[in-house]
């Protein structure tokens, strides 16, 4: 209640703090430099045995429920079961284990696509990684400003995520990528079908790609310092 003014990065928690009176919403900042088109693309495909020509899709985050990467593994056994070749890159560690245990029992379900899902843990430099990728994916059950799909974004990839959180306002359906419902299997797999087979991917990346340049480091260093400026000035 001291506070001249409470930075939140969502609508959520923007219109929790809204009676206050002092809120202000500043998106995060990424970097536009690392996270970008340029760079090695095949490095990471060589590194798991994935073919140059295949469709990759990527989830970067800690694996847990509320994440829905156990969603993904059972999206890529109903795309198997429908003769729809891809593979799909999980960044992350588990959260506890009964995490581990949930993405277990998909791969158990589905072990035919046991080969095509690639956990590669926790990686400090994730940008080459989204470079690997076609299109990143993020079934959240909840989210606020993910950065994750801000950089997958940076990199030029479409996005599949729920409607969640800040993602409709990142994400605009059929513009920069799909929006599914939240705990919605068929749903995912069907968007990611459509998704791997459209002509106009390449421009949903390149659209995407635009959308992320709004939210630079340099942006968001710029609207802090202006809150921080404008608090510190003496009232006249």
């Amino acid at each position: 209640w001291r506070a001249r003014k409470i930075i939140v990065v969502s609508s959520d928690l923007e219109a929790a703090f809204r009676t206050s009176g002092k809120v202000v919403k500043v998106y995060n900042g990424i970097n536009l430099e690392r996270f970008s088109q340029h760079g090695d693309q095949q490095g990471w495909r060589a590194k798991l045995g994935i073919e140059a020509t295949a469709f990759v899709f990527i989830t970067v985050g800690t694996i847990e429920e509320r994440k829905g990467q156990h969603l993904i593994v059972e999206a890529m056994g109903q795309l198997h079961d429908a003769g729809v070749a891809c593979h799909a890159i999980f960044v992350g560690s588990p959260l506890a284990e009964d995490d581990q245990q949930r993405i277990n029992a998909a791969l158990a379900r589905h072990p035919a696509v046991a080969k095509r899902c690639h956990f590669v843990g926790r990686q400090s430099e994730v940008a080459p990684l989204l470079r690997s990728a076609d299109c990143l994916l993020l079934p959240s059950n909840w989210e606020g400003f993910p950065r994750t799909v801000a950089e997958g974004m940076a990199c030029g990839l479409p996005v599949i995520a729920t409607r969640v959180g800040e993602l409709p306002a990142m994400v605009h359906h059929d513009i920069e990528g799909l929006l599914i419902p939240v705990g919605n299997v068929n749903a995912l797999t069907a968007a990611m079908q459509e998704l791997a087979g459209r002509a106009d991917r390449q421009a949903m990346g390149q659209r995407a790609r635009q959308q992320a340049s709004h939210w630079s480091t340099a942006a968001h260093v710029n609207s802090i310092t202006n809150l921080y400026t404008a608090a510190l000035t003496p009232d006249t």
